[in-house]
């Protein structure tokens, strides 16, 4: 993966070409992980999905330029705002498909999970839904929300900032 070239020109409508490029590479969802652990490790992922139902992590990369660097400026956008009381840090998913991006959960890591599960043993509701071990990254553990609990916001929302590395 390369994405250490010069920045793209603007394109007038880059969430429409992200889409294009992603359906011309078959792939129907990107998943992403945004967590903050105080820069003590990589923790994370972020993964292509394709129609065949296989899954690559994006650091193996493609052999599109154009569409890394697309991918990188969303997943390293701060959606954040665009999501009304959700945490910043979690699990979201673009469908390409629906062209929504939607917060799927909360993430955690081991360390963190363990506390809140003790925490959660004064505060039962301090874990309101089943958590799992996220199937890529079996250090993080995720507390997928249901579907009436997801939030989702257009991919229009972004406006095409590029994003440093």
């Amino acid at each position: 993966m390369s994405i250490d070239g010069p920045l793209l020109e603007p394109s007038a409508n880059p969430a429409q070409r992200l889409l294009t490029l992603l359906q011309a590479h078959q792939i129907v969802a990107i998943e992403w992980s945004i967590y903050n652990n105080n820069d003590e490790a990589d923790e994370g992922f972020c993964n292509y999905h394709f129609a065949d139902g296989s899954s690559t992590p994006f650091h193996q990369g493609l052999a599109n330029q154009e569409l890394e660097r697309l991918v990188w400026d969303v997943v390293n956008e701060d959606w954040s705002n665009a999501f009304a009381g959700q945490q910043p840090y979690g699990v979201y998913r673009l469908d390409v498909q629906t062209a929504q991006i939607s917060y799927l959960g909360m993430l955690w890591s081991s360390y963190e999970y363990e506390d809140l599960r003790a925490f959660a043993e004064f505060e039962p509701s301090a874990i309101p839904h089943p958590v799992i071990q996220h199937p890529v990254n079996q250090d993080l553990y995720v507390m997928y929300l249901p579907d009436e609990l997801r939030q989702a916001v257009d991919l229009a929302h972004w406006n095409g900032t590029q994003q440093s590395y």
